[in-house]
């Protein structure tokens, strides 16, 4: 497996291990460009889940990949990106679009 294909498989296992342990315990991986499936992690409360860990930040680039994988059961595209040198994955940077953000809080407000 290539060396950066590896790594981007134990970012995703380490998150999915991180939000089983943290009240999602269904999250899974999914299977890399299958097409059906909602970004690089599944089960996550409607979100669809892409997973970065590069030193190059992207973040217009990531978020047009993650609301491409977007599937009515997961609505919500997110980057989780693995900024480097940080180890605990509760500590990786959440992105999603401000307008995203603002739905979502307006709904949990009603």
């Amino acid at each position: 497996m290539v060396d950066s294909r590896r790594k981007g498989v134990e970012n995703e296992r380490q998150l999915v291990a991180w939000l089983r342990a943290h009240g999602y315990p269904d999250a899974r991986r999914t299977l890399a460009g299958d097409g059906h499936q909602p970004g690089d992690i599944a089960n996550v409360g409607g979100l669809t889940v892409e997973v970065r860990a590069r030193e190059a930040c992207k973040p217009e680039s990531w978020m047009r990949d993650a609301e491409r994988q977007a599937t009515a059961e997961a609505p919500l595209p997110v980057v989780v990106y693995h900024p480097p040198g940080v180890a605990d994955p509760g500590k990786w940077i959440a992105m999603l679009r401000l307008e995203e953000l603002l739905l979502e809080l307006d709904s949990n407000g009603d």
